[in-house]
């Protein structure tokens, strides 16, 4: 059975595609997709940390002095698969045969309905994954696979010891705590061990609430800023980071039960240059797929009947990478 011009693979592609924009989290611009580079389902990478010497001093034409290197320990693991499916009844499917026709039908519009619906489904779980990636479950990845009862659990080599980077500070819902002093000391943890700037700090709306009544930091904004902040009532910048607000949430299908991509509580600050992070897109498993093929697949299944329809396939395999977490402090708990 030959398949519908608007259902064949490379037209779903495209589809997908052109919602792109429609990727519903703040998050990504810290977290850009990267084609992984071996075939398969394997990730590797080495998570870095940079010492703190110094050039050492050498007498001119002596030997090179050995410098240890980077290389703090390996994260090994298979990527995730997101594999899900979307049934197109047949009465939709046999008004997609009017291929040149230039006037959009229902049929079309049917389906770019569907492929938005799944742009925005794997969107939210990547976010899911940045934030876990950010320090939501405490350093690892965490997610559920089919017939587990348990979440399984892969740790993203944050240290925990020794300059902590799990641990912003504590009681910023009381006006008086001086919380510009616990952001200081977290840049200062990043600078030490992750050798860069910080660049911004990510949380929830709710969270923001206590920079914006905490005493300490609005005896401190010039009579404009306390405008602004009358104005739009957030801070947009302080301590030298831009705050990023995340207030999207996912919704479980089977419970109907709400949840934060960033959760009330959560601070993360961070170096905003992403050459050390990333999403990696592994190969699909499908035998259809070209060789070569990243990211997101899809496949049409048209059933024999008298009257089937058509079922939209699609595989993504995903893997966050996190080479240095040395550039990142987190604390799940700053209340």
């Amino acid at each position: 059975m030959s398949i519908p011009f608007a259902l064949q693979p490379q037209n779903l592609q495209g589809m997908y595609q052109s919602f792109g924009d429609e990727v519903p989290s703040v998050l990504s611009q810290f977290f850009p997709d990267l084609a992984a580079t071996d075939a398969g389902q394997q990730v590797q990478y080495d998570t870095l940390e940079f010492g703190r010497g110094i050039a050492g001093i050498n007498v001119r034409g002596g030997a090179p002095r050995p410098v240890a290197p980077t290389k703090r320990a390996t994260v090994v693991g298979s990527s995730i698969s997101m594999s899900e499916s979307i049934y197109i009844p047949p009465n939709v499917t046999k008004d997609l045969r009017d291929v040149g026709s230039k006037t959009t039908s229902p049929a079309s519009v049917h389906i770019a309905r569907e492929m938005r619906q799944l742009r925005l489904r794997i969107g939210r779980r990547k976010a899911v994954f940045m934030g876990q990636a950010l320090g939501t479950a405490s350093g690892n990845l965490s997610f559920t696979p089919p017939g587990y009862v348990s979440a399984e659990s892969v740790s993203l080599n944050y240290r925990t010891s020794s300059d902590n980077h799990t641990v912003i500070g504590s009681g910023w819902a009381t006006a008086t705590t001086d919380i510009l002093a616990q952001i200081r000391a977290a840049k200062k943890v990043i600078a030490k061990q992750g050798g860069s700037r910080p660049t911004h700090m990510v949380m929830n709306s709710a969270t923001g609430e206590y920079l914006s009544s905490n005493n300490g930091i609005y005896e401190l904004l010039s009579d404009a800023a306390k405008d602004r902040l009358l104005e739009v009532g957030y801070h947009a910048r302080l301590c030298e980071l831009d705050i990023v607000y995340c207030d999207e949430d996912w919704i479980d299908d089977t419970s109907g039960a709400s949840t934060m991509m960033i959760p009330d509580n959560h601070v993360a600050i961070l170096a905003g240059n992403n050459e050390d992070r990333g999403m990696i897109e592994c190969e699909p498993q499908s035998e259809y797929a070209p060789a070569g093929t990243r990211g997101v697949y899809f496949h049409t299944v048209m059933e024999p009947h008298i009257n089937g329809g058509a079922w939209i396939e699609y595989q993504y395999d995903v893997f966050p990478l996190l080479a240095l977490p040395d550039r990142i402090v987190f604390d799940t708990t700053v209340a």
